[in-house]
């Protein structure tokens, strides 16, 4: 993400069974409202880790 994406803002939808709970841990331990600022030459970027159910409440807070 922090290579590829043009965004400075995203959204990461981790969601779904088969989905590795210790690896959704990581990611939010991670992603937690900081900036990833480790790759060179990028934006920073902010990344905002939500399952299905948060990103729908975001939905209605952002566009409702």
């Amino acid at each position: 993400m922090q290579y590829s994406s043009p965004e400075n803002n995203i959204i990461l939808l981790v969601d779904g069974q088969g989905f590795d709970e210790a690896m959704e841990l990581l990611i939010r331990d991670m992603s937690d409202g900081v900036y990833w600022d480790k790759a060179p030459k990028t934006t920073p970027k902010k990344v905002i880790v939500m399952d299905t159910q948060e990103f729908v409440d975001w939905c209605g807070r952002a566009f409702g």
